[in-house]
């Protein structure tokens, strides 16, 4: 909720990415709010706003190309003037392309069956027969991976403007040049030296085109993929050419024998080097090894893993048919190609899906942000912090054991306010930037920030240091069944929210605003009711369970013990998200860790929470 519509709304990204279609801001349930086409400056999306939106409710929805391909998408929703957290109207889609899964599989099987058949005709065939393998295989594996990466970028929509679309393309046209070359091979010697040469040219696309080059990624894993795709195009293309190409040109079967014995040594090592390479893949892809069935991408991993064990069977079969001679080899050779087109589909699904690393729920990333919205820079990590309102202004103080202090002012507009002349306890300040002054606080636990005519007061109390104590806050918050408790809400520009909530684990939580609306979720279920009308169904939401008002992780910093007294202690502590400054003063009982009384000064919100009952029967049930 905000007091005052914004201009713009800016995603910030890890790595470079494209404006893709489906960008979208709307006022809820009118129409669009837009000003003009979405744009990005390296990694910065930025959707203009119309000007004079006014009140009410508003849902976005943006969506880029990131440089490994992949078209992704979110929604956000925000409110201007005061009522409840709005809910987005619109909805994103990240889901995998079955057409974009079956061409991405049609060009592997491609780029890695020429490649492959390249490679067995220099390092298997040519050496023992002294003669050229059958050209017309390659040709048609070309033809394959051209067409294919062509329906890639038609289907993605990057086209050149990502790295993975310039590869792809690129891969196209190689192929296509390959196809001709393998055409031509049977007449023309240059074509055969052209029609190897893109063959092996074509090898290193996937590497590049993939996810191992996305931002943050270690040298060492774009060398790792490669030699995984060279191991299977080796293993690949000895087998086509065992399997399919060698019956077809009629070669001595002792021939034919010979180069299955040949074979087998390099199958050997591409075995080994396809399961340390996998190996390190996935390390490199996931975080955690519960990645592995929690997200698609670790399940997908499963998959292919099993297939691959598939094969080793199969090819530790085929090697003790060796001695039976090509024809009796032949069928089993046969199913381990087709059970390498499966391991090549899962393949196609890895690479149309984010890497498991790429899940990291909550996990903040730094942006660019805090100087927009006033934090010239952040206080201390041991410093006390206190924030208290200052007529429609924000105003906070953070104060080391050493005395340097740091007064800190934002608007209601959310970013940094000047105040003119700042004295901290009657000493002059320096800036430190717009809304920013350091100065020196004086001996005693009572710090005055004075400007113009005004005085402002901050109590520094104890000053213990408690941020251990503020994480197993946390932790017992979050073990909680119920909770209830009244909050009040000051915008800063006169508008005042009061309203009664409870909350009940673990995904479900009630709301009623006095003077206006109430809402009840339950699981991923949710109805809405304006004073004077009765219940409706809303958008289907998911809750996020029990929370404090703080937020559960981030920078849990500057935690301080304000005061002891009695039962209770009094805990000052900035917000778990720097990239929106806010200052909390909560109250928690010492024996269970429970939260009494929370207040928390931000721009243009300052809020109270007085709670009323911890881990009572509370039962939420959907209205009738």
């Amino acid at each position: 909720m905000l007091a005052i519509a914004p201009k713009r709304v800016v995603v910030v990204f890890d790595d470079v990415v494209r404006v893709a279609p489906g960008n979208e801001a709307v006022r809820n349930g009118v129409g669009s709010i837009l000003a003009g086409r979405p744009r990005v400056r390296g990694n910065v999306l930025e959707l203009p706003l119309r000007p004079r939106l006014g009140s009410g409710e508003f849902s976005v929805r943006w969506s880029v190309f990131s440089d490994d391909g992949h078209q992704e998408q979110g929604v956000l929703a925000f409110g201007v003037g005061s009522g409840p957290s709005p809910q987005s109207v619109l909805s994103a889609s990240n889901g995998v392309s079955v057409f974009g899964v079956v061409m991405r599989w049609l060009f592997f099987i491609g780029l890695l069956v020429a490649a492959g058949l390249a490679l067995f005709d220099l390092l298997i065939w040519r050496p023992l027969a002294r003669a050229w393998l059958a050209t017309g295989w390659i040709a048609a594996a070309f033809i394959v991976a051209s067409l294919a990466a062509v329906a890639l970028v038609l289907q993605s929509g990057a086209g050149a403007s990502t790295r993975f679309g310039l590869v792809v393309i690129a891969s196209a046209a190689i192929a296509s040049v390959g196809a001709l070359a393998a055409l031509l091979a049977t007449v023309e010697r240059w074509a055969r030296a052209l029609m190897f040469l893109t063959a092996l040219v074509l090898l290193p696309a996937p590497t590049l085109a993939g996810h191992s080059l996305d931002a943050g990624r270690s040298w060492i894993d774009p060398p790792v993929d490669f030699l995984h795709t060279s191991a299977v195009a080796v293993w690949l293309g000895g087998l086509v050419a065992l399997a399919f190409v060698l019956p077809r040109m009629r070669v001595a079967p002792e021939l034919a024998t010979a180069a299955a014995h040949r074979f087998s040594r390099f199958a050997v090592v591409s075995v080994i080097v396809i399961a340390v390479s996998g190996l390190g893949n996935a390390l490199a892809e996931l975080s955690s090894v519960s990645q592995l069935w929690t997200t698609d991408y670790g399940r997908t991993l499963i998959v292919k893993t099993a297939l691959f064990g598939v094969l080793l069977a199969l090819g530790w079969a085929s090697r003790h048919r060796l001695a039976s001679g090509l024809a009796t080899l032949r069928a089993s050779v046969t199913a381990e190609v087709v059970v390498v087109l499966g391991v090549l589909l899962a393949v196609g699904v890895l690479t149309s899906l984010p890497p498991g690393r790429a899940v990291r729920a909550l996990t903040p990333i730094p942006l660019p942000i805090p100087s927009q919205l006033g934090v010239s820079r952040l206080p201390a990590a041991d410093a006390t912090v206190i924030g208290r309102r200052d007529g429609r202004l924000a105003a906070a103080i953070a104060v080391t054991p050493s005395g340097a202090a740091m007064a800190t002012f934002i608007g209601t507009d959310a970013k940094a306010a000047d105040v003119g002349a700042v004295a901290i306890d009657g000493r002059p300040t320096k800036t430190c930037g717009i809304g920013c002054y350091i100065g020196r606080a004086g001996p005693g636990r009572l710090v005055v920030v004075a400007h113009g005519s005004t005085r402002l007061e901050f109590d520094l109390g104890l000053q213990l240091p408690a941020n251990q104590l503020l994480s197993r806050v946390n932790e017992t918050y979050a073990d909680q069944r119920s909770v209830v408790y009244v909050q009040h809400i000051a915008t800063g520009l006169g508008a005042t929210v009061d309203a009664l909530w409870k909350e009940v684990a673990p995904d479900s939580f009630s709301y009623r605003i006095k003077r206006g609306s109430d809402a009840i979720v339950i699981g991923n279920r949710r109805w809405d009711r304006d004073p004077g009308t009765g219940w409706k169904r809303s958008t289907t939401i998911k809750s996020s369970g029990f929370t404090p008002p703080w937020g559960s992780t981030g920078r849990l910093a500057n935690a301080h013990i304000l005061r002891q007294q009695g039962k209770t202690l009094t805990i000052s502590f900035l917000g778990a998200d720097p990239s929106y400054p806010a200052w909390f003063t909560a109250v928690v009982e010492r024996r269970n860790l429970h939260v009494l009384d929370v207040r928390m000064t931000a721009a243009g919100h300052f809020m109270r929470a007085r709670y009323l009952s911890w881990n009572n029967e509370v039962k939420l049930e959907p209205p009738s």
